[in-house]
């Protein structure tokens, strides 16, 4: 079927952002809407999920034993957006079978989200990308005191500006592109969701 005859076409909203940025609140409060199927827990659809598949594309050598010799890039694409639309078609009919748009958030990562965002954007141009923004220095001490991160306030920082960098540069111009400040959704949900709506 692919990106002409999803499914989904026209009902995919990706939450973007770097981590302890305010994905998880904005996923939160998009998840209470009747008409939106998500949930908190991320899929990791692009960074982890298909990227070996475009990476397999992508390879060129002497014993001609990659994907590029078996479909063109956008046999691909549509191949790929067959499977994101099953993942999340399905994770829509466990949770809110009857809503009209479904939602997934993964945060940037350190490694290759440009890449991942790029393809995100080729499979599903016809998606919404919501950009939650909170400043650097609050991102980075909540990265800092996350059980889970490693790294210094110097490397949390870089991570931060690269996402903020990356999301705007790729996502700019898209007609279903939305930068949200954190602090204004934290301050006043109700109010910022509004303007998301």
């Amino acid at each position: 079927m692919g990106v002409a005859d999803s499914p989904l076409r026209d009902t995919v909203v990706f939450v973007e952002g770097a981590p302890r940025s305010g994905t998880t609140l904005l996923i939160s409060l998009l998840a209470v809407h009747p008409e939106i199927a998500a949930i908190v827990g991320e899929s990791h659809l692009f960074d982890r999920g298909v990227r070996c598949l475009f990476d397999n594309h992508e390879l060129t050598g002497t014993d001609q034993t990659y994907l590029a010799n078996y479909l063109s890039r956008e046999e691909l694409r549509d191949a790929v957006r067959d499977l994101c639309d099953r993942v999340l078609v399905t994770m829509r009919d466990r949770v809110k079978p009857e809503a009209s748009l479904v939602a997934e958030k993964t945060p940037a990562r350190r490694e290759g989200y440009a890449q991942a965002l790029s393809r995100k954007l080729e499979c599903y141009p016809d998606a919404r990308f919501l950009h939650v923004v909170r400043d650097r220095e609050g991102v980075v001490r909540s990265l800092a005191r996350a059980p889970w991160s490693h790294g210094s306030d110097a490397d949390f920082a870089e991570h931060w500006r690269s996402a903020v960098e990356t999301a705007r540069a790729t996502l700019d111009g898209h007609a279903g592109y939305l930068e949200i400040p954190y602090n204004a959704l934290a301050a006043d949900p109700s109010g910022a969701m509004a303007g998301v709506f």
